[in-house]
């Protein structure tokens, strides 16, 4: 007879959790064993998912490898920064299985192909906000405004400490003299569509940008999909892509 994780006394978090700390080598594992120990402090599962959450960064940065910016000048511009997370380590090595992440300096830092007069539609979870904004003012844009995508239920029931994520902002910033869409190109602030796969935005937003500005020069940068050929793409070729 097949024995059950209940039969064992472990629930399913345990064993999720349990997995990912497998994921370490026998001498990673017996490495950061030592160390805690040497430190005289206690070795914990949350301890052990933080040390293999680092190990999944140093491996994803391994393998990266990063394109140039494109040539040229670009007026309207899409992008989804690989936000670090630091607070959780069950959240930040379930976003280190799927890409690499960068620190907040190192996208503030991009030169981005952008003209003088430019829109820029940036991707923030709740949690980013504030670095969102970082990072729009860091690439000489100014905010104006955001539209919500809905997901229709929540990300993981493992993921919020005050709320289950829900839903996910697109801002909304220009640089120089760039006119808002035509009244008759302008929609609802709030969009409900069933999330997908991991990091997956809907077609629906790519349809939107280009029903906005239709005459645009679209660039999208961290892209982990192509859209079509009408836009540019940019981000790190890495095996999870």
């Amino acid at each position: 007879e097949t024995l059950k994780l209940s039969d064992l006394g472990i629930n399913k978090s345990q064993s999720h959790r349990w997995q990912q700390v497998a994921s370490l080598s026998n001498i990673e594992f017996e490495k950061e064993i030592k160390i805690v120990k040497e430190l005289n402090k206690e070795l914990t599962t949350a301890g052990i998912l933080r040390f293999a959450s680092l190990k999944q960064q140093e491996k994803n940065k391994e393998n990266i490898k990063i394109s140039p910016l494109p040539q040229g000048k670009f007026n309207v511009l899409l992008a989804d920064p690989p936000w670090k997370y630091d607070f959780s380590p069950t959240i930040a090595i379930n976003i280190e299985n799927h890409y690499s992440t960068m620190e907040l300096q190192e996208i503030c830092d991009l030169k981005i192909p952008a003209t003088k007069d430019a829109v820029l539609f940036l991707w923030a979870t709740n949690p980013k906000l504030k670095e969102a904004m970082t990072v729009m003012e860091a690439w000489g844009f100014q905010y104006k405004t955001n539209i919500c995508w809905d997901k229709q239920k929540p990300t993981s029931s493992k993921m919020g400490y005050w709320f289950f994520g829900q839903h996910e902002l697109l801002l909304v910033g220009t640089r120089g003299n760039f006119s808002p869409p035509a009244q008759e190109n302008r929609v609802s602030s709030l969009y409900s569509e069933l999330k997908t796969k991991h990091s997956k935005k809907p077609n629906y937003f790519y349809k939107l940008i280009e029903q906005m500005f239709p005459q645009g020069k679209y660039l999208e940068l961290f892209a982990r999909q192509k859209y079509g050929d009408h836009w540019t793409t940019w981000g790190s070729e890495t095996p999870q892509l």
